[in-house]
């Protein structure tokens, strides 16, 4: 998960391909998280780029085509789960002004997961190792992983979006996405167990935003995100503030809580056509006796490039009549 979620587009909705003014937008975020607690701590890069490039069936839609490069590392022995997909989303205007936009999206690539469990990894430990294991035969004991097994699949998301400028001062996004929805095979090994149990679980993610101008200076927006997987929950509250000291220049900060986990901390600059992020976790759940309430760091940034045609109007003469 990230905490600056709407720094990571891509990753949160596939409906947010190309929902942006401008021509190409390029960014990408970095999260390090429980370097306290573990010595080989969770590292989670993503890059993006995307752009709305073609002109949609009518006046005011269009398309937006994408694409992001995903990893995660993770524990002693350096899980990882990368990815690299292609997205592509549908801006569907709902008035004639196109100030309320319905999104369809959908995002599909290959995905994979890799492990160290080389003999020398003294450090890991399976289920039916463990005294309590039962004798169960689930466990993967380092006799049967090969050294730096490795699986690949197929992975495929979807996600729906809505944008509304309700007046000059209100703007609201709301989006719905779900991921892994063919729940693919992603064991190592074959284990015996029915391959529908092993199955990447689907993901649901919820999220929304409401933009507020107060005036010409200050401006408002809380935010929420909702994900669940499998028995995982994970819901995370935040406001944000917003304050202009030039056309070219804003800052923005704010506060945030990830329920039954962690404080967020959040600060951003935006100049020009850039944006920088930068937000830290305090850990407060039952955890904080170990990570003495050190939780994940993480920075993000962007650029939306713009290159439109210089209007090249037809010179009129303006000839009066007497």
């Amino acid at each position: 998960h990230f905490t600056q979620f709407y720094c990571s587009p891509l990753t949160l909705n596939p409906a947010m391909t190309g929902a942006f003014n401008g021509t190409i937008r390029v960014g990408g975020i970095y999260r390090d998280q429980w370097g306290s607690v573990i010595s080989n701590p969770f590292r989670t890069p993503s890059f993006y780029v995307d752009s709305p490039i073609i002109k949609g069936f009518r006046k005011n839609d269009w398309i937006g085509l994408g694409g992001m490069l995903y990893s995660d590392q993770a524990g002693t022995a350096n899980l990882q789960n990368n990815a690299a997909m292609l997205s592509v989303a549908y801006h569907l205007a709902m008035d004639k002004k196109g100030k309320s936009i319905l999104t369809l999206g959908v995002q599909g690539g290959m995905s994979q997961r890799r492990i160290d469990a080389g003999a020398g990894n003294m450090d890991l430990k399976f289920e039916d190792e463990l005294p309590l294991g039962g004798g169960l035969g689930i466990g993967l004991s380092p006799d049967r992983l090969a050294d730096d097994a490795s699986t690949g699949f197929f992975d495929l998301n979807a996600g729906a979006m809505v944008t509304s400028q309700v007046n000059k001062q209100t703007k609201i996004n709301l989006g719905i996405a779900f991921r892994h929805i063919i729940t693919p095979e992603y064991e190592f090994v074959t284990t015996g167990i029915p391959t529908d149990s092993l199955g990447l679980p689907l993901r649901f993610t919820l999220h929304g935003k409401f933009d507020f101008q107060l005036n010409e200076k200050w401006g408002l927006s809380p935010r929420f995100l909702f994900n669940s997987l499998s028995a995982a929950k994970e819901t995370a509250l935040q406001v944000m503030a917003g304050y202009t000291f030039t056309e070219e220049l804003d800052l923005n900060f704010g506060l945030g809580y990830r329920l039954r986990d962690a404080g967020e901390f959040l600060v951003g600059v935006d100049y020009k056509d850039f944006h920088v992020g930068v937000a830290y976790d305090l850990n407060t759940s039952s955890l904080n006796e170990v990570s003495n309430y050190n939780g994940g760091f993480e920075i993000c940034a962007s650029w939306i490039g713009k290159f439109y045609k210089t209007p090249q109007p037809k010179p009129v003469i303006f000839c009066p009549r007497f």
